[in-house]
């Protein structure tokens, strides 16, 4: 088993390799806050990214929410992805809106 040690999950690695494993996973960490305190910000510099952050924020459009059924203009598109369910005909044309 050239110096493994056997456990029932499977061979356990080197023996003495533990500082190595902890070193790894703190530098993922520290890798991982970096790109989300520095990395991502600067996303919201690019050109592209930059007037769709500040419509967002304008909109009062909260990113990080797990839910957006507070958000007004949430609330006002699914109104209108109802009526347009509730006015589609089973062909795929609405309704006209009127006939007389």
């Amino acid at each position: 088993m050239s110096g493994l040690k056997q456990t029932p999950g499977g061979p356990a690695g080197p023996p003495g390799n533990t500082f190595r494993s902890w070193l790894a996973l703190i530098v993922a960490v520290w890798c991982m806050a970096g790109f989300a305190f520095l990395g991502l910000p600067a996303l919201e510099r690019l050109p592209g990214l930059g007037p769709a952050v500040k419509v967002v924020r304008d909109s009062g459009i909260e990113a990080g929410a797990f839910f957006y059924t507070d958000v007004d203009k949430v609330r006002e598109a699914e109104l209108h992805v109802r009526h347009s369910r509730e006015y589609a005909r089973e062909d795929g044309h609405n309704r006209p809106a009127v006939h007389q």
